[in-house]
């Protein structure tokens, strides 16, 4: 039922507005409920607007039905008097913004904020972020590593905003390893009080960059009774990684395995994972792994894999290939010459087998190996 504007006070009109926005949006009307509830942001009733405001950004950002700064940018001449509130606003939709990978946008609304920023908390998130956007637009590493390093207390601010100090020791962190400082993260995540996974997977990097494999094993170890998943894909794969780097091959391929059971193999790890299979002698297996991958190697691995199983005329099929479609490139692997050669040989294809020989023995003039006396002999 239409309610006359005029028939109320001001108060009693919008408190009876904001009412009504939470009942269309309880009934699923949200664009109509977003619609009220900026009515009464634009009232200039302050405690009802702080409230629809609040109301009015939830339900924007849920359901991704407006822009929650374009009503907030109308309105925020009503909050003049309110200035940790403008500012806590803008930093809210910033922070939503830099999730969202939109930093250019990001760093307009903290800029925003910053015209507010009287409060020491505030000021320290804009000063973080400000670190975090150095990293994302500008690159700069080493001033995101000067700023980050302002901080005499981040622990302080958690009674501000939770769990502060783990998010900026990750932040830090993956600064250290941006500037190749991988040493520095150790220390660093002893002081992460709750680790998440991205945390733990910098400090895992980081072990793995200094060649620490047992000590990343161990760390990794707690992984066998998880279930593979998008958001821990990467530790799975460096543990894979580093299992084969100890030579754990049947233990590397269990763990490719299973992140293949969650359809979350990717090409570079299914070619991995074909390297460990050709190591345990399953070639068959590890060929078609191998030519699932995007890898340049993939067709003479797939080559490699057919001259252990014998299978001649496989063989010479994927190293033509090999040889058309990287011959002359920089990683190209002359050896494949050598392999046709010899899979010609066996097929009986003397011709064709005597001109793959002359061409491979014909650039290892300054390799004298054993395939070379092969190929001459």
């Amino acid at each position: 039922q239409q309610i006359n504007k005029d028939d109320f006070s001001a108060k009693v009109y919008f408190t009876i507005t904001l009412y009504s926005g939470q009942a269309y949006e309880e009934s699923g009307d949200y664009k109509k409920a977003y619609e009220l509830y900026c009515q009464v942001v634009e009232s200039g009733q302050e405690n009802l607007s702080v409230l629809a405001m609040k109301l009015a950004y939830r339900l924007a950002s849920e359901q991704n039905i407006a822009d929650p700064a374009e009503i907030f940018s109308k309105a925020v001449g009503n909050f003049q008097d309110s200035p940790d509130l403008v500012c806590d606003f803008w930093i809210r939709l910033g922070i939503d913004e830099f999730n969202r990978k939109n930093y250019q946008k990001a760093s307009l609304y903290f800029t925003n904020a910053k015209d507010y920023s009287k409060n020491p908390s505030y000021q320290a998130i804009l000063l973080f972020y400000d670190a975090k956007l150095c990293v994302e637009i500008e690159k700069d590493f080493t001033k995101a590593e000067r700023i980050l390093e302002l901080f005499d207390n981040p622990a302080h601010y958690n009674q501000f905003f939770p769990d502060f100090s783990d998010s900026y020791y990750t932040e830090l962190m993956q600064v250290k390893i941006l500037l190749g400082k991988t040493q520095e993260v150790y220390e660093l995540y002893q002081k992460i009080q709750n680790p998440l996974i991205h945390s733990k997977y910098l400090y895992a990097y980081a072990l793995y960059k200094n060649s620490s494999y047992s000590q990343l094993e161990d760390f990794l170890s707690t992984l066998e009774e998880d279930e593979v998943t998008g958001e821990n894909l990467s530790l799975f794969e460096l543990y894979a990684s580093v299992c084969s780097k100890l030579n754990k091959v049947s233990k590397a391929c269990k763990i490719y395995e299973k992140i293949d059971g969650a359809n979350l193999l990717s090409q570079n790890a299914s070619f991995e994972y074909a390297k460990n299979l050709f190591h345990l002698s399953s070639y068959s297996k590890a060929c078609d792994y191998a030519l699932k991958s995007q890898n340049n190697q993939k067709e003479y691995f797939a080559g490699l894999c057919m001259i252990n199983l014998k299978n001649w005329n496989r063989a010479q099929s994927y190293f033509i290939s090999y040889i058309k479609n990287q011959g002359g490139k920089e990683d190209f692997n002359s050896l494949a010459y050598y392999y046709k050669g010899y899979a010609e040989y066996l097929l009986g294809d003397l011709k064709n087998s005597y001109l793959s020989f002359i061409r491979f023995t014909s650039q290892q003039e300054k390799q004298l190996n054993v395939f070379t006396r092969r190929a001459c002999e």
